[in-house]
């Protein structure tokens, strides 16, 4: 085996930043601290796994020749013949592991929107740009992944989840520990930026929305329980009888007694317990109309 480096890494820095406050917190950092985080990171690079080196080492012809990266492959009849700084080899087969690069401008995907794409060159001093040109070539994105614009004005409506996150997220998605909350940010991201696109025509169907959940009964006087199309800030005024609950993510509106307010229903249904005190509402208001000689 041949490698550029001139030794195996032994410590996995990336590791230590897999603790919730770096994979929740890393997109607010200031973009100094965020670009000496992971520019440190990258270039300390990923041990192997030491179960792989393990396996390698018990094949008595295997080695490693450090600081010897190829510089050319030229065949060789059926054979290749390969080019390093110290010396030419010839081969049967080679593999040839050259690594991966993030480059927007290799990206056939992106060619129609490439030149507006932002990226951490300009957000950086060009000494930095020039000593890290990989990192700086990185997308610069906003705060659920999404390609930026250039300084132009730019609009772009794609979001970059992959490896190329990293210098703007952290490690959210090539690394085992972040990906839960690099996809909860990404999907929080789109479902906002769907919401705020479509609020106007949003608005005018939670207007239309007019389905009963409390409908009338025999017991149940039309005139306790106020309408859909009642239910306006006088009417919530008028009363203390009136109260919002949310149970399970479901709203139920009923005519309750303030006391019960933030009250603790553990193991009782939201609509159960809001029948159970309406009907009881309505008991005691039909006792007071009836002692008081009031009637509907």
């Amino acid at each position: 085996m041949f490698a550029r480096r001139p030794q195996l890494p032994q410590v996995n820095k990336s590791k230590w930043a897999s603790f919730p406050g770096s994979s929740t917190a890393t997109r607010t950092l200031d973009d100094a601290r965020r670009w000496r985080f992971y520019t440190y990171i990258l270039s300390e690079q990923v041990p192997p796994p030491y179960e792989s080196v393990l396996r390698c080492e018990k094949h008595a012809g295997f080695s490693i020749r450090f600081s010897e990266g190829w510089q050319d492959i030229l065949p060789a009849g059926r054979r290749s013949s390969s080019k390093t700084g110290k010396a030419r080899e010839t081969f049967d087969a080679v593999i040839v592991c050259t690594g991966f690069d993030v480059n927007l401008l290799d990206r056939p995907e992106v060619a129609p929107f490439r030149d507006a794409i932002e990226t951490w060159r300009s957000h950086v001093p060009p000494r930095e740009a020039e000593k890290f040109p990989e990192e700086a070539r990185f997308p610069y994105l906003g705060d659920a992944f999404q390609l930026q614009g250039d300084s132009a004005g730019n609009r772009i409506a794609c979001t970059s989840s992959t490896g190329a996150a990293t210098m703007s997220h952290g490690a959210l998605a090539g690394d085992i520990p972040g990906i839960e909350t690099g996809v909860r940010r990404l999907v929080s991201g789109i479902v906002r930026d769907l919401f705020l696109e479509d609020a106007d025509a949003l608005l005018g169907a939670l207007q239309a929305h007019n389905e009963d959940e409390l409908k009338p009964t025999r017991l149940l006087r039309q005139s306790i329980v106020a309408p859909t199309a009642l239910t306006t800030s006088a009417h919530f005024a008028r009363s203390d009888f009136t109260v919002w609950r949310n149970w399970a993510g479901d709203s139920q509106r009923g005519v309750l007694p303030s006391c019960t307010r933030r009250s603790r229903t553990a193991g009782v249904s939201s609509a159960a317990f809001t029948a159970a005190f309406t009907l009881l509402t309505m008991l005691l208001v039909e006792a007071l109309r009836a002692r008081t000689g009031r009637t509907t």
